[in-house]
């Protein structure tokens, strides 16, 4: 396995670098990291009141995932905090911020739609934008014997008719240790609470983890947790080693490990 297979990465408040795939007009400043090896790059940002992130024809699918503030998109749907803002790729799109915002924006290394994987390329077509405030995601409760309990919060699973993008945000309550695991795609992992301990490696709040497909590996907690979680097209789940994959669709994963709660549980929980 490739020494780059997993990478923790550092996101400085003080660099003054822009996202790679817009023209921005106002104030915004933050980190951008592209994992050496990996498809996608992350970009942990900040904007004041007023200012404009504009996507013009050549990008790949991103997602903004707004942490604190607000913002509106192409003058009319409101993104609020906990909520994404998906831009599919070619489309065009103008994010403004309502006020000081603080973002997370995910995209794909290479320009143009995401190809290859379990479904191919998407339709060609009528590429878009999707704003999927918290209420609208749909969320996993996954539960253990002991009582307790990780939820899952999905924003994308990657089966869009016009986009590829998964987005998840993942989080417990509780100390959690995960099984022994892999996914077919690689994956990056922006660190919202807490901290996850995977093998020797400490991802704190506000770090990211970059793994690889097929990587296998387990993650733990000493207590709550919530992570965002970036892949540039739909995976696959590999538990113990010759079991079965399971594809990471919100539906799949409720039928095989979970309940499906339902959108009004986002509200209670974020």
């Amino acid at each position: 396995m490739s020494a780059t297979a997993i990478q923790v990465i550092e996101h400085s408040p003080s660099e003054t670098s822009v996202p790679p795939s817009c023209v921005v007009t106002g104030s915004v400043v933050g980190s951008l990291a592209t994992p050496a090896g990996f498809s996608q790059w992350i970009y942990v940002g900040s904007a004041t009141e007023g200012s404009e992130l504009a996507w013009h024809s050549e990008h790949g699918d991103e997602a903004l995932y707004v942490l604190s503030g607000a913002v509106v998109v192409d003058g009319k749907d409101r993104c609020q905090p906990a909520g994404t803002v998906i831009i599919e790729s070619g489309a065009q799109a103008t994010v403004r911020a309502l006020e000081a915002l603080e973002f997370v924006l995910f995209g794909a290394s290479d320009a143009g739609p995401t190809d290859g994987g379990v479904l191919g390329a998407p339709y060609p077509f009528d590429h878009g934008i999707h704003v999927i405030n918290v209420e609208r995601s749909v969320v996993n409760r996954h539960s253990r014997p002991d009582g307790t309990f990780s939820e899952v919060f999905y924003y994308a699973d990657g089966v869009c008719r016009t986009c590829r993008v998964s987005l998840q945000r993942v989080g417990s309550r509780f100390p959690t240790g995960s099984a022994s695991h892999t996914h077919s795609e690689d994956e990056v992992m922006y660190l919202l609470t807490g901290s996850l301990q995977l093998g020797p490696l400490t991802v704190s709040a506000g770090q990211s983890v970059a793994i690889a497909g097929d990587y296998r590996y387990s993650f733990r907690t000493a207590g709550p947790f919530e992570f965002l979680n970036h892949r540039t097209r739909i995976s696959t789940y590999l538990g113990a080693p010759r079991s079965d994959p399971v594809l990471e669709t919100w539906s799949v994963f409720r039928d095989r490990f979970g309940d499906d709660r339902g959108p009004d549980v986002a509200q209670q929980t974020s």
